[in-house]
């Protein structure tokens, strides 16, 4: 009776760590993952990492088009060669450069200050305007017909393909602009990039009656093309972002992938398993036997992982299915709606889409883009960093539903931002503020009749 006292916390603790480390693995993304493996295989014999086989043709894809932070996967080729067709305007924020070109002969003061709103809500890596027009129209309390055309004249300015809302809108816009705009090229750009990334040259040709020839032709003029606008301007260090998961059309219906082949395998070493037949010292059996448990809990989690990741996504894409595939709106949706579905932990679903990407037709966002509550902007649940372009859209929406009579001060507005998910500093608030074309606490302030 004892010895079942002294074993019963080690077996406790044991079963607690086991637990911890499979829920800090659920919580990793893809690039988290491989670090802690690679991390992990300098600790541990037992645990042997191998290559799936695809490493070298993921990073190939991802040089192109993967690195952007919202576009699709990348076609093949060599990134080195699109960098020429990007301007270096290191110096100069793609903001800047933009009003530059801004011409007060053709708008009026009303509209030149509505373009400058939309311009500042232009993701800076990508170059896209991933804000729906609608709601710049709500933000602004300006009719659509007025957001539209500002959003047109964004969309004729330098560099070709800015204030596209999509990958396959920025290549049509730049195929436009260089006089190829042909019926093939169109239908390329717009269904079949993805088969072009992954090199099934016969399942197009056999769609669109092309020779090889003529596909290959088109691809390399689609390859030249720029799918970041936005890239080589100032403004701060790029964060380059690889989805988790990738929604895309197969044989006629949308599915959901795992984008995990680059971080490879993870299985127990044959070779130092049998040491521990041969081994004759106790001690190192011992070591050899704790650290393929290790290994074996390890593996299990990232299976454990997986499948839970994989759930959640197609619970996502059922819920969300018409916003995704571009047919509607996002629905209202939750968390604790997809741990109800799935009959799970609502923390469980937190943990599997913390910090984690999905790539769709629209573009790559952030798993937290898709739970939205009745305001219509991500719910604070999932507490990642938003973009600078989604922050500013959540401040003007507060600042246009303010009490006019009583305005925010800077600190409040970072105060009702935090109540959002979305964490800034008041000085972070007021250069948003400042960026936005909006005045301070008492220049908003409506006067008393």
């Amino acid at each position: 009776m004892d010895v079942s006292r002294l074993q019963l916390p080690k077996q406790t603790q044991k079963l607690c760590q086991q637990q911890s480390d499979s829920l800090k693995i659920l919580a990793m993304n893809n690039i988290e993952l491989k670090e802690f493996l690679q991390a992990e295989q300098m600790e541990n014999p037992m645990l042997e990492l191998y290559d799936a086989g695809t490493e070298a043709d993921v990073f190939a894809v991802g040089s192109w088009l993967l690195s952007s932070g919202r576009v699709s996967p990348a076609l093949p080729g060599n990134d080195e060669e699109n960098l020429s067709e990007i301007p270096d305007r290191s110096g100069d924020s793609l903001s800047d450069y933009l009003k530059s070109q801004i011409s007060s002969s053709e708008l009026s003061p009303d509209e030149l200050k509505l373009l400058c709103f939309i311009i500042d809500l232009v993701d800076t890596d990508t170059g896209f305007l991933t804000i729906p027009v609608k709601e710049i129209s709500y933000l602004t309390n300006v009719k659509i017909d007025a957001v539209v055309k500002c959003v047109l004249y964004l969309r004729s300015m330098e560099p070709a393909g800015v204030g596209a809302d999509s990958l396959e809108q920025c290549l049509l816009i730049q195929a436009e602009r260089a006089g190829r705009n042909d019926k093939v090229l169109t239908e390329l750009i717009k269904y079949y990039l993805e088969d072009i990334a992954e090199r099934r040259y016969k399942k197009i040709s056999d769609a669109l009656h092309l020779s090889r020839q003529q596909l290959l032709s088109y691809v390399e003029f689609i390859k030249s093309l720029n799918p970041r606008p936005g890239r080589g301007f100032g403004g701060g260090e790029a964060e380059y972002i690889t989805p988790d998961v990738i929604v895309s059309r197969a044989c006629g219906k949308w599915e959901i992938f795992l984008n995990d082949s680059f971080v490879g395998g993870a299985g127990i070493s044959r070779l130092y398993k049998s040491y521990i037949e041969s081994a004759q010292d106790e001690n190192v059996r011992k070591y050899l036997r704790e650290k393929i448990s290790r290994a074996k809990l390890i593996i299990k989690s990232i299976e454990q992982r997986r499948n839970t990741l994989q759930k959640v996504s197609d619970c996502i894409l059922e819920k969300q299915y018409d916003f995704i595939t571009g047919a509607g709106e996002l629905k209202k949706m939750s968390l604790g709606d997809i741990a109800d579905e799935l009959g799970v932990h609502c923390s469980t679903v937190s943990r599997a889409v913390k910090g984690k990407y999905l790539q769709t037709p629209k573009g790559v966002c952030s798993f937290k883009y898709f739970f939205i509550g009745k305001t219509g902007r991500s719910l604070p649940e999932t507490s990642e960093a938003y973009s600078a372009a989604e922050a500013k859209a959540a401040l003007g929406e507060i600042i246009n539903s303010e009490n006019k009579n009583s305005p925010l001060s800077d600190s409040a507005l970072s105060k009702e931002l935090d109540k959002r998910g979305i964490a800034l500093s008041r000085r972070t608030v007021s250069k948003y503020r400042l960026s936005l074309g909006i005045p301070n606490t008492a220049e908003r302030k409506c006067p008393l009749i």
